[in-house]
């Protein structure tokens, strides 16, 4: 539901469809979708039982619990075997990773085809949001940094915000709201947390909506997207920080800045590459390589998993985040 959403409403713009095996390899292999910059698959996988039926209908009705949100023209149902591609996709031959096995079709069968008869509106209601052009509108006369986020906010993310606001007038919390994992952050804490920390800074200069897509973890090139999607909304720069998108220890560090280097020019958007903050114990403060000379051993990295951990077993730590957002 969420991927017919964001084509749906262009944020995943140039993509305009769930592309067909030609289009699909031309993402996955060059970066491209019908010769413009698109970097990640999105796919729609089908099972061997479902391909009798679909071969005999030109179109489907797709519901979401008991509402109607499009009519699915299909183009082709194709077979490809995603093994081959997983390298590319995900820099692991790992067929074991969460992102790999979320768009993985068990019988190599997938779906294109066009999305029709369907509005935004639709999903503006089962999601209880904002229209992208109301949100677009908004930022498109600022000086705007976007922040993306799967967690809720501790002081490794505050020290970047307050970075940010230094260096643009506005500051635009979008963190995604998504299927992700069981021991994520869960919509309502990710949004509750969020209503929270805003008040901490000046109204009119930070502006929070929750992104809602899908999570595939998948490193460096879900950050690609992530980027696509910023400049769709009028972003004039995002933060690409430390494992962004990343899952367990699949990702080097700083492989999603690598890589957003690499394809800058073609994604039409500036990005903020920054150094993870860190509590150091002799500053006695969350800060960074920027302003802090002390060595490791002073240091006290801040982990969204851990701090997951942490409220669970209602164990609080004024130095990794503040008291009003430990939910």
């Amino acid at each position: 539901m969420l991927n017919i959403y964001n084509i749906v409403s262009k944020k995943f713009y140039p993509l305009d469809c769930f592309s067909n095996l030609k289009n699909s390899l031309d993402i996955i292999n060059n970066y491209k979708y019908k010769r413009n910059f698109f970097p990640f698959p999105i796919m729609f996988p089908i099972l061997k039982s479902d391909e009798v039926k679909l071969k005999k209908k030109n179109n489907i009705d797709i519901f979401y619990k008991n509402t109607k949100i499009c009519n699915f023209v299909i183009d082709e149902i194709f077979n490809y075997n995603l093994k081959k591609k997983i390298k590319n996709i995900f820099f692991t031959n790992d067929i074991k990773h969460p992102g790999f096995m979320k768009m993985n079709s068990p019988d190599n069968l997938y779906l294109s085809g066009n999305i029709a008869n369907s509005k935004e509106e639709i999903f503006i209601q089962i999601l209880n949001t904002k229209k992208f052009s109301f949100v677009q509108k908004l930022l498109k006369p600022m000086n705007v940094v976007a922040f993306h986020s799967r967690n809720i906010p501790h002081l490794g993310h505050e020290w970047i915000h307050r970075y940010c606001l230094s260096r643009f007038e506005t500051l635009f919390l979008n963190p995604i709201i998504g299927d992700s994992k069981n021991d994520d952050f869960s919509e309502r804490q990710i949004i509750k947390a969020y209503k929270k920390y805003k008040n901490i800074f000046p109204s009119k200069r930070v502006i929070f909506y929750p992104h809602y897509c899908s999570v595939f973890f998948a490193g460096p090139r879900e950050a690609l997207l992530h980027l696509v999607i910023r400049r769709n909304y009028n972003c004039d720069s995002m933060v690409i920080g430390r494992d962004h998108s990343g899952v367990k220890n699949y990702y080097e560090k700083y492989a999603a800045q690598k890589l957003a280097k690499k394809y800058k020019k073609k994604i039409g958007i500036n990005i903020e590459y920054i150094k993870e903050p860190y509590y150091c114990k002799k500053c006695k403060m969350v800060t960074n390589e920027l302003f802090c000379r002390h060595s490791d051993t002073f240091k006290l990295f801040i982990s969204g998993t851990n701090i997951r951990k942490n409220i669970i077993k209602n164990i609080y730590d004024e130095r990794f985040i503040r008291k009003e957002l430990f939910i």
